[in-house]
């Protein structure tokens, strides 16, 4: 029976280990878990500061990404005088009636083509702009 080292300097039958990070594994790939959800159980595991840290921040980006794409990007799509497309870059374009709009749910900015201006609290300005229910 082959044996494994573990962090914890102890040794642990190989079969115990293996399976015990299969079940790990399938959790993390499970197709109901959201990205953000995903990156929060490697976040428990990391143990580099620096690398945590970075961690955080995609989980912050990420949660900024799914709450606009579950409460305000179909909000916007039955708006009848909107169109919305989603970029490969994951930012959407709004055509309204009077401009054309590139919305970056991740880092929460907005830009009005047709003036060239950025606007930082990008869902703030959307909501407000296109009348969105908060």
């Amino acid at each position: 029976m082959a044996f494994v080292l573990c962090h914890l300097q102890i040794l642990i039958p190989m079969n115990s280990y293996k399976s015990e990070h299969d079940q790990y594994d399938h959790h993390l790939n499970s197709p109901e878990m959201k990205e953000s959800e995903k990156l929060k159980e490697q976040l428990h595991g990391e143990d580099n500061d620096i690398k945590a840290f970075a961690i955080d921040r995609k989980i912050k980006r990420e949660i900024r990404r799914e709450s606009f794409e579950e409460k305000y990007l179909p909000q916007l799509k039955q708006n009848t005088d909107l169109y919305v497309q989603s970029n490969p870059n994951g930012s959407y374009m709004i055509k309204s009636p009077f401009d054309i709009y590139d919305f970056f749910p991740k880092a929460n900015k907005i830009l009005e083509r047709r003036n060239g201006i950025w606007h930082k609290n990008g869902i703030q300005f959307t909501i407000k702009h296109f009348n969105l229910k908060p």
